[in-house]
This record gives C-alpha cells, structure tokens and sequence, in this order.
C-alpha cells in the first residue's frame, strides 16, 4: 500500500505461482495508483517494494503483464530492470477493441538472501 496524508493512494500484489517446479517465480498480478494521484512515483514506489518483499521471500524471477497501450507503465517498468519477453497481440478484450499483451520479467537471484 502506498498512502498520501494518511489515505490510501495505490497499492499492489504478487502471488507465487502454484506449480511445484514454478514456486521460485512470482507474478505481480496487480498494480493501482489512484488517478488523483498519479505522477507522483507512487507507481515506483510500490513495485519497488514489491520487488524487495519478493527478494527477501526467495523469489528468483517475477513476472507481470500489462496491456499494450499503457505506455507510462511499460516505461516504469522497463526502467526498473524488466525485460520484455513476449508479447500476445490482440490479446486483451476491452468492448469491441482488442490490445496487445505486453509480458515482462525480472531475474532476482542476484538479491536473494
């Protein structure tokens, strides 16, 4: 969670995922910054918490996606070390419009504990 003056302004998770031969690796499944308060690196700081809580819990590489048009946070997230890896075009269903899906990793095994 991420809190301006006392309030919540963003917040974001990550789950291990369930395989047995997976559990090393985490996904970040959702990052959120309200947008009254958005451009404020609120953003930044809480995937860089997030990064931090899975080091310190062993992950070796998490992984997120976000949809082809959010550029900002393709840019932050590039910016933070992630890599693209993949991308499913057309992927996401939003009405009638469809969107890429942008797929992006981040090897950790280097801040493990």
């Amino acid at each position: 969670m991420a809190f301006v003056a006392g309030h919540p302004a963003g917040f974001g998770y990550w789950r291990r995922y369930e395989r047995p031969t997976h559990r090393v690796n985490a996904d970040i499944e959702k990052v959120a910054v309200n947008p009254k308060f958005q451009g404020r690196g609120l953003g930044r700081t809480v995937v860089t918490a997030l990064i931090a809580a899975a080091a310190t819990h062993a992950i070796e590489t998490v992984t997120l996606d976000v949809r082809g048009d959010n550029l900002p946070a393709a840019a932050l997230y590039e910016s933070l070390g992630f890599h693209r890896y993949g991308v499913l075009k057309n992927f996401v269903a939003f009405g009638p419009a469809r969107y890429d899906k942008l797929l992006y990793a981040l090897t950790l095994r280097a801040l493990a504990p």
